[in-house]
Parts: C-alpha cells; sequence; structure tokens
C-alpha cells in the first residue's frame, strides 16, 4: 500500500518531466548527464535555431518566412490535430 501511494505521487511529475524533456536525443542526453531542466531548454532552443537556419538551404526553392511561419505553427499546436493544407495560408 505504502509503495502503490508513494508511485501514484510520483508518476505525474515523471510524466510531466518526460513531457518536458522530450524524445530529441540530445535534450535527452542533457538531462541525463544534468538533471537540469534549464540546461535541457537550452539544448531544445539550440536544436529549434537549427532548424530554422536550415532553412537557407533550401533557397531560393522554398519561402523561408513561410517555412518559418510553419515551424513556429506546429510548435504552438503539438498535441493538437493540424489540418496541412490549413499550414499554407499562413503568410
Amino acid at each position: 500500500q505504502e509503495n502503490w501511494t508513494i508511485a501514484k505521487s510520483a508518476y505525474p511529475l515523471e510524466v510531466r518531466k518526460n513531457l518536458f524533456i522530450g524524445g530529441m536525443p540530445e535534450s535527452v542526453k542533457a538531462y541525463a548527464e544534468t538533471g537540469s531542466m534549464r540546461n535541457t531548454f537550452e539544448v531544445q532552443a539550440e536544436i529549434y535555431e537549427t532548424y530554422r537556419l536550415d532553412f537557407a538551404k533550401y533557397s531560393p526553392g522554398a519561402d523561408k518566412h513561410c517555412l518559418n511561419a510553419v515551424l513556429i505553427t506546429i510548435s504552438q499546436n503539438v498535441g493538437q490535430h493540424i489540418k496541412y493544407y490549413l499550414l499554407s495560408c499562413l503568410s
């Protein structure tokens, strides 16, 4: 009984941590090595910025502003159903 009470109270915290850490290997590694959510968020921000900077590789074939708008919209709507045809209307 006591173990179940401890596990039940700890479970939501672990779930929340897993959701915030995410599944990117580099952010998981940052948390595993430091135990710091701040460090993990910094790594995630670096990954995000790297994606954004990679948009230059696709010019002139793609609109960088559109790609940036799609990236922002997707990151703001994680876990929600996104209709891809609506992403083309983001300008």
